[in-house]
């Protein structure tokens, strides 16, 4: 089948595990500062372009390729990845949560070692 600019971006468009692979990468790149608030739409935009031009230039240079073989390959590197980056920041929202708990519900959150940290405070001004 001879691939052409309208079949590219046909075949380019089922690739669902190529679009999760592309949201999970910015979302590490928005954990990690890298991404900004607001500049995902366009990192994902510029991903997505870039690799529509890889997959055409592959597809025109090799007309049997393949993509939906790939395709699933992609998937389980983005579900990897995701969980990667669960196990990254868990820790982190796990100690935002318990902090911003602490300070607004103090029946809920409780801390022996805050209140130990206050008495030896308040012992050494005296």
């Amino acid at each position: 089948m001879e691939t052409t600019l309208p079949t590219a971006m046909e075949q380019f468009l089922t690739l669902g595990g190529f679009a999760a692979l592309v949201t999970v990468i910015v979302n590490i790149l928005k954990a990690f500062k890298v991404v900004k608030d607001g500049q995902a739409p366009t990192w994902s935009f510029v991903m997505n372009l870039i690799g529509f031009v890889a997959f055409s230039i592959v597809g025109l240079v090799n007309p049997g390729f393949d993509a939906g073989a790939i395709d699933p390959t992609l998937q389980a590197v983005a579900s990897v990845l995701v969980t990667l980056l669960e196990l990254v920041t868990m820790p982190a929202i796990s100690k935002l949560v318990h902090d911003l708990t602490m300070k607004t519900v103090p029946v809920l959150g409780f801390s022996y070692s805050a209140r130990a940290a206050k008495t030896t405070k308040t012992k050494r001004t005296k």
